[in-house]
């Protein structure tokens, strides 16, 4: 029974840092003055959204969450789908994730924007935000 025990164990750690090594984690941090209630993301090129991303339920305006992307070799660019707390739905198409540790959700206008937090304190800087 141990070692039946023990092996299970083992396959368990082995299968969970495999699936760790095929997941990116990127830092989400909400800039939007709205509270984020889910978030998708799919390949630029294809037509099917992932699940919701955000298992806390929502992310309000200025708080950051960690979110686990599937690391792909061959994907540079994402879609992004955010839902705000009233439903109202944003697309952000062609975003460049490859490089990113943290990004950071922009409100102009209508429209929610993603770019890197080093991009965002760049402008911010310049006074580009």
């Amino acid at each position: 029974m141990r070692s039946f025990i023990f092996a299970l164990l083992t396959f368990a750690t082995i299968f969970t840092a495999a699936n760790a090594q095929n997941q990116k984690c990127i830092k989400f941090i909400n800039k939007t003055g709205l509270t984020v209630s889910s978030v998708f993301i799919t390949p630029h090129d294809a037509n099917k959204w992932s699940r919701n991303l955000l298992s806390a339920g929502k992310i309000e305006n200025n708080e950051a969450y960690q979110i686990l992307l599937p690391r792909t070799n061959t994907t540079r660019y994402w879609d992004i789908k955010v839902f705000d707390n009233k439903n109202n739905a944003y697309h952000i198409n062609n975003v460049d994730i490859s490089d990113m540790s943290s990004a950071v959700a922009i409100k102009e206008g209508s429209k929610i924007t993603v770019e890197s937090a080093k991009q965002y304190q760049k402008d911010k800087s310049t006074g580009g935000v």
